[in-house]
């Protein structure tokens, strides 16, 4: 599953404007630039980005959750795949794949479920779990390591979650993140 079908007018598209869509489509080419030149860096930058700390100020937060976002971007790339696995596999990969069993364990249940597409920008951590569900299940077979396996058993268990899958039908309504809702769905 290649990064850039993630990016482009998605925020256009989401009723946040032009300039926002403008800056994804920007962020979307510089990360896949990254990605063809160098895909170790670009692990590193997005395990970097993934374990940004948590920010007590509410502002702050959103946007650290949007960051990390596109932190599992990177990590969820083919490219970058031999790179998370073979670092998932060390003992020092501990906070990683409890940041990311953290992610895919988070319930998107109601009362605070988006209402609808337009209602999804509200709701950062909901992309957090949806890009971490897709990288999860693109581990599927790439190793016997106990971290990878629970990452891949824990995507699976959240196939049967309705609110994760609403949650799934409001992204697959965004054409950017088209190609990631029907990989997931693909596996349901």
């Amino acid at each position: 599953m290649g990064v850039m079908t993630m990016y482009g007018t998605g925020f256009e598209s989401m009723g946040q404007g032009h300039n926002a869509g403008i800056a994804w489509m920007e962020v979307g080419k510089y990360i896949e630039q990254m990605l063809a030149t160098d895909p170790k860096l670009s692990f590193e930058y997005g395990r970097a980005m993934v374990m940004t700390e948590h920010s007590t100020d509410p502002r702050q937060e959103y946007f650290h959750q949007w960051w990390r976002g596109n932190g599992l971007l990177l990590l969820a790339d083919d490219r970058t795949r031999t790179y998370l696995v073979t670092h998932l596999a060390q003992e020092a990969s501990v906070s990683l794949a409890q940041k990311l069993q953290d992610f895919i364990g988070r319930d998107v249940s109601l009362p605070r479920l988006p209402r609808d597409k337009d209602d999804l920008t509200n709701f950062p951590e909901d992309f957090l779990t949806f890009v971490t569900v897709a990288l999860g299940l693109g581990l599927e077979g790439a190793s016997p390591n106990p971290s990878i396996l629970q990452l891949v058993q824990a995507a699976k268990a959240k196939l049967t979650d309705e609110a994760f899958l609403t949650v799934v039908g409001l992204y697959d309504q965004i054409k950017d993140c088209k190609t990631v809702s029907q990989f997931i769905l693909s596996h349901k």
